[in-house]
């Protein structure tokens, strides 16, 4: 069973500003995110570690592919275990791709702070959860 996390604003407890649907440029969002470093939302990390022990990990998030190098390293020094990570792009159809990109590696399970994708996973019935 795989089970999928949003990145910013669930794993951190800084979203991306609404950056994924608003179509915000990634530098700028990611120059306040260097800025005020983003934080790990710890008791959802112990959640994360539990569940990785037994099942798989994927992360989705709205930031660019080209930032990739420096997301892996943030997660690897907080600790943060995944098999996976996706990078979807952000913009008016993110939450779109996320639920797709969800049933193609058959997610039974996701957390994401954007309501639109819960309500989305759910009627493709994948349970779903609003952080």
């Amino acid at each position: 069973m795989a089970f999928c996390f949003d990145l910013d604003g669930t794993i951190t407890t800084q979203s991306g500003f609404g950056a994924s649907e608003k179509s915000i440029p990634w530098w700028i969002i990611w120059l306040v995110l260097l800025i005020y470093k983003p934080k790990i939302n710890v008791p959802f990390l112990r959640l994360v570690q539990e569940i990785k022990k037994k099942e798989t990990v994927l992360i989705f998030t709205a930031r660019p592919e080209r930032i990739k190098l420096i997301t892996i390293k943030y997660l690897e020094k907080n600790n943060v275990p995944f098999d996976k990570i996706f990078f979807l792009g952000n913009g008016k159809k993110s939450a779109e791709r996320k639920v797709k990109k969800a049933k193609e590696e058959g997610v039974k399970v996701l957390y994401d702070n954007n309501k639109k994708v819960v309500e989305m996973a759910k009627k493709e019935g994948i349970t779903s959860f609003l952080i």
